[in-house]
């Protein structure tokens, strides 16, 4: 996860919503850094919501003939990889 992270002020639908998420083992709440107002909360997720978040990400897209050929990591041009002559211009 990039972020793994989520400062709110309690009572908002945010909070409400992330203390459900708490109450469930899939979030953790505490104090917020020195430079944010001390009555808001950071959330964060915890293992189990990692998990739960990464089961619900979409699939990743499929690749590009390109991207394929960089990923490949071989020694040919692109041209070469696909099996066609290279256009002369």
């Amino acid at each position: 996860m990039t972020r793994n992270n989520f400062l709110t002020s309690p009572g908002y639908d945010d909070a409400n919503n992330l203390d459900v998420l708490v109450s469930a083992g899939l979030m953790a709440c505490g104090k917020p850094p020195a430079f944010c107002g001390q009555s808001e909360v950071v959330y964060r997720a915890t293992r189990d919501g990692e998990r739960a978040a990464r089961g619900k990400l979409p699939p990743l897209p499929k690749l590009t003939r390109y991207e394929q050929f960089l990923d490949a990591d071989i020694n040919c041009t692109f041209a070469e990889w696909l099996g066609i002559e290279k256009p002369n211009l």
